[in-house]
């Protein structure tokens, strides 16, 4: 495990420190990200108050993840299913 490390990011313009045990890259990239998707729900203008686009910024990431997670797991099922039929063949 990674020593922890304080980190400052900055989002829509305010500065944060935090605590992590994530690489300095992963950080810094996942508060781009965020940033990045702030900015484009502020520009919408659908929106104005930052906690509510905080809110729907953490629903859209917390789909593409599931979207993501759930891809993996067709992934890894369909490895299983190569793997077992690879073993009955070599048998």
């Amino acid at each position: 495990m990674d020593r922890q490390k304080k980190l400052k990011i900055s989002i829509l313009g305010k500065s944060y420190l935090i605590n992590t045990d994530e690489t300095q890259e992963d950080v810094f990239a996942a508060a781009h990200l965020v940033d990045s998707m702030l900015k484009e729900s502020a520009t919408k203008g659908s929106v104005t108050d930052d906690n509510k686009m905080a809110v729907i910024v953490a629903l859209q990431l917390a789909t593409e993840l599931n979207k993501a997670l759930n891809k993996l797991n067709g992934f890894e099922s369909k490895i299983e299913q190569l793997n077992d039929l690879f073993q009955t063949e070599v048998r």
